[in-house]
């Protein structure tokens, strides 16, 4: 049986300097370079057996060219190597003996103390590996309290393992890269017992990399927790943690499709990763990982890599996407600092103001916009006219957040606020439309910020540079000459080139002062398109739609490309024409699960009738309203078990009492009609739906957040068939059965349940 070793290929644009090291020796390697805060640094997964080392060298061989001189390795070697120094040296000896890239380590499990190394043994592996970067951590968590009631106190010791291993690599001149979702760094930023761990990281600035990593909660206050840091010079650059798993966990298989995925099918929609990327553009981020091997350029499901992963990272190294501090800061004119919290209750003062999942999330709502009311995960909020608000530890003493202006949250000094009024201070639109549009140094983003569903949405945006057009190509015996027109505004221009079948342009050359320039790496059997961009004070305005799964970036200095030069071998004089983009939604895109498609006219009247009730039962299910709900079910009905109407207000008794904001999403997927011997009308609606909620602790009082859901079926699908009673449709049977005690009495068994 061969050992599963995962090792991560990231692309950097900085390296280390290790000049630092305990006070006997000092580490130095050509392979490291000085340290560069300036440009960006991409993490790739790659899964390989002790036993083939060298599918590393080959996957790295068949890594796009122009970003293999950033490169290095994340490794992991599996927790049951890492609890074996010996074993975790060797492999590592191994691995490195024929290729010696920089690598970081990671650290699969630190809360376990018989897996966890020990430092010294760590401090042997940087003395012993110079090209050893760092390490990574991904399971820390602060979400455990003391208990005064049950005399419980937590066991913190992971936080001080971590507080020295801080130390320890920023005495080696190394960095911990520390990846967490947004609910597990609140956590920590507002616990007493993180502080000293938070002081710690604060002391190191250049050697904590902290990481949002997406896992289905508010993408945008993940942001602010690492912009938080950020700015306030807590850390000198943060990242983000790209996968798949929060897509299946919310039952998402495709936009407008819910329930449990296939076996088989592509692990998430592609556009996302996209959406994932420039979310993390739009904070600064600098770190950017992928964890899913296979979205990678090698992997089953490439064509993440290839339509979306690829194209946007050449995009931000192209273009020089990410903004920089000092244009970030200026940005900002408010900020929220959590309310320090000692217990579970305490921590529901947080969520009420970030998190509309697990509470009203009034930031969520006012600032952002959230079209789904916490049902589904906020990838993309709907408004854009406010830029990330920077989310503060509580740990941080007035003086210390004087460098971010306007903070407000828990402190008694602060004047009364609302979110209202904070939007009407931040809010600083840039265009129009129902499209996400946010501005943030030279650059302006327009996003579909509904990934859930195929629909349109619109822009406009006053005053972008005007593009250069009306250009021309003529091919010569060394070369391909282009020329173009005159115009007062431009200061300078740049040549893009695509070889087809390529769809996207390369960028060729900038700066260029003349109207005129001759490209003559081109042979004379080539096809080769051309265009021409300009960095101008010429304007004009766009307008124009986005898709489902359309995320945009213009530039507000550079012109955007719009016409193009084509010349086939044969050709040797053309001019250019316009690029033509379609906006239409495809044949697939309009087929969004149109339930009432071949019905009669009667027939939907009769299921638009039952949707207003499926409506009163979500409102019912909101306002924790037992009556409202059992009042939509036959005194008949009964469940595929057989259980009545007392077993479902039992249920929906204990879940409502455990649960202060439940959530209902629910989507029709088909209707059929029944007539019985008795000449009734019978429908049957066949649905996905969940309901889910958060309790606010386990049992003990020293968890908070305890999941809590119902959902019928393996693939979340539940048949209800209704009956019109008394002009009222009420449903008379549900299968298979939806409201199951034992699927919600798992969640109240374990104070640790997940």
């Amino acid at each position: 049986m061969f050992t599963s070793i995962s090792f991560s290929i990231c692309l950097i644009s900085f390296f280390y300097t290790q000049t630092q090291g305990p006070p006997e020796t000092t580490l130095t390697s050509p392979l490291i370079a000085e340290i560069t805060v300036d440009h960006p640094l991409f993490l790739f997964t790659c899964n390989v057996l002790t036993s083939d080392i060298t599918k590393v060298k080959n996957q790295w061989d068949s890594l796009n060219s122009n970003l293999k001189p950033f490169s290095a390795l994340w490794l992991d070697l599996g927790p049951d190597v890492i609890a074996d120094p010996g074993r975790t040296e060797d492999l590592l000896n191994t691995a490195f003996q024929e290729f010696q890239y920089p690598f970081i380590l990671k650290i699969p499990q630190i809360m376990d103390k018989n897996i966890c190394p020990e430092h010294g043994e760590l401090a042997s592996l940087f003395a012993r590996f110079p090209n050893m970067l760092g390490v990574s951590i991904h399971d820390f968590t602060m979400n455990i309290y003391p208990s005064k009631q049950s005399g419980i106190t937590p066991d913190y010791s992971h936080v001080f393992w971590l507080s020295k291993l801080v130390q320890l690599l920023a005495s080696y001149g190394r960095f911990l890269y520390w990846s967490m979702d947004s609910l597990e760094w609140a956590y920590f930023f507002t616990n007493p017992a993180g502080e000293p761990l938070f002081r710690t990281m604060q002391k190191y600035p250049d050697y904590v990399i902290p990481a949002y990593r997406y896992n289905g909660d508010n993408a945008f206050v993940g942001l602010g927790e690492m912009l938080g840091l950020y700015t306030l010079n807590i850390v000198n650059r943060f990242g983000i943690v790209c996968h798949p798993t929060w897509y299946h966990k919310n039952y998402i298989i495709e936009p407008c499709l819910f329930g449990k995925s296939p076996e088989g099918a592509i692990s998430i929609y592609s556009p996302l990763y996209r959406a994932m990327i420039l979310n993390g553009v739009l904070g600064g981020a600098l770190v950017y990982a992928f964890e899913d091997e296979n979205a990678l350029w090698t992997g089953k499901e490439q064509v993440h890599w290839d339509k979306a992963i690829l194209p946007t990272l050449q995009e931000i190294i192209s273009t020089n996407l990410i903004p920089q501090k000092n244009i970030i800061s200026q940005r900002i004119n408010t900020s929220f600092q959590f309310f320090p919290s000692s217990d579970p209750l305490d921590f529901q003062q947080n969520l009420k103001e970030i998190d509309s999942q697990r509470n009203e999330g009034k930031m969520i709502q006012i600032i952002y916009g959230d079209m789904f009311n916490g049902k589904l995960p906020l990838l993309i909020p709907e408004k854009g006219s406010s830029y990330i608000i920077p989310i503060l530890p509580s740990f941080l003493t007035k003086e210390e957040t004087n460098l971010l202006p306007n903070i407000i949250g828990y402190r008694a000094s602060l004047p009364e606020w609302t979110w209202s009024q904070v939007l009407s201070n931040t809010s600083q639109p840039v265009g129009e439309g129902t499209a996400f549009i946010l501005s943030i140094g030279k650059n302006i983003f327009v996003f579909n910020s509904n990934p859930y569903e195929y629909n349109q949405q619109t822009f406009q945006l006053l005053n972008l540079p005007a593009p250069v057009r009306k250009f021309s190509a003529n091919r010569s015996a060394d070369g391909v000459v282009l020329k173009w027109q005159f115009r007062e505004g431009d200061i300078s221009y740049q040549v893009y080139r695509r070889i087809p079948p390529e769809t996207s342009f390369q960028l060729l050359t900038r700066g260029l002062d003349a109207r005129e320039w001759k490209d003559t790496f081109i042979l004379p059997q080539q096809t080769v398109a051309y265009s021409i961009t300009a960095l101008t004070s010429e304007q004009e305005p766009f307008s124009g739609t986005v898709n489902c799964g359309e995320y945009l970036t213009f530039s507000s200095v550079e012109s955007r490309i719009v016409e193009e030069v084509v010349l086939a071998p044969e050709t040797f004089v053309a001019e250019s024409v316009p690029i033509i983009q379609s906006t239409a939604l495809t044949t697939e895109q309009t087929q969004c699960n149109n339930p009432d498609e071949g019905l009669e006219i009667t027939q939907k009247e009769q299921t638009n009738q039952i949707i207003r009730t499926m409506e009163m039962f979500e409102s019912a299910v909101i306002g924790r309203n037992v009556e409202s709900i059992i009042n939509l079910f036959d005194v008949s009905c009964k469940d595929s078990a057989g259980r009545g109407v007392d077993y479902i207000r039992g249920i929906m008794e204990l879940f409502l009492s455990q649960c202060q904001y439940p959530k209902i999403f629910w989507r029709i997927r088909r209707w059929l009609f029944i007539t019985t011997p008795e000449n009734q009308t019978q429908v049957k609606m066949v649905a996905f739906l969940r309901i889910k909620g958060h309790n606010i602790s386990d049992s003990l009082g020293i968890k908070s957040n305890i999941p809590i859901e119902i959902l019928a079926g393996a693939n979340g699908e539940t048949t209800f068939t209704w009956v019109l009673q008394d002009n009222q449709w009420k449903i008379i049977q549900i299968e298979p059965s939806l409201f199951d005690f034992r699927q919600l009495n798992h969640f109240f068994t374990s104070p640790y349940s997940e």
